[in-house]
């Protein structure tokens, strides 16, 4: 476990560690999650990844193998 302190500005430093494990760095967003009382933070590039890959399997549900073929024959056609 890792404390930090909150300062007169509400600013907190991320400990060291738990900026690698989240890949954090200067610059990085980051997401205050809240789930049944409990606030969790998370690297803000992960969880748009996440999304994007979440509406991707969405959008691909019914697609069959048949439609993808077709859909790279109709690209390369007009190309």
């Amino acid at each position: 476990m890792e404390l930090a302190r909150i300062t007169s500005k509400g600013q907190v430093t991320i400990p060291k560690e738990i900026r690698e494990k989240l890949n954090l760095s200067k610059g990085s967003k980051i997401a205050f999650i809240e789930e049944g009382g409990r606030v969790f933070i998370e690297n803000e590039a992960l969880l748009t990844y996440v999304r994007a890959q979440k509406e991707i399997s969405e959008a691909a549900k019914g697609v069959t193998e048949k439609d993808l073929q077709d859909e790279i024959k109709q690209i390369r056609r007009n190309r």
